[in-house]
């Protein structure tokens, strides 16, 4: 099975990142062929995953790598503020996306999160 709303970016793109703010424990959002990092959580049933839900696990203790359906962005910022996690939550330049308001004040500044969390 496969998922028409999955997206990801490059290696180099990753590995700039992950130099930043890594090193990155788990890919949340992820198959085998597409991992950015060893450990992931997957959408379907994958050999190599450790959950296939990642919402049913803890991102607490964890560096997470956050690169997932645009639908699922504000649920996926709410979970990581919520298990007062890490993590590095990549989405598109998109202002009319519905979870932009959630994320970006009306100036387009990332909105302040008071816990450890999210990095954009």
């Amino acid at each position: 099975m496969s998922s028409t709303d999955e997206w990801e970016v490059t290696q180099e793109f990753f590995n700039y990142v992950d130099q930043i703010w890594g090193p990155h424990d788990i890919d949340r959002f992820a198959s085998y062929n597409n991992r950015k990092t060893v450990r992931y959580n997957s959408m379907f049933a994958d050999c190599g995953s450790e959950a296939i839900d990642c919402f049913t696990q803890s991102w607490s203790n964890c560096n997470n790598w956050l690169v997932l359906p645009i639908y699922l962005v504000t649920k996926a910022a709410k979970h990581l503020l919520y298990c007062r996690g890490v993590g590095t939550l990549v989405v598109p330049k998109w202002p009319s996306a519905s979870f932009w308001p959630f994320l970006f004040d009306k100036s387009g500044h990332k909105k302040g999160f008071h816990f450890r969390g999210i990095r954009f």
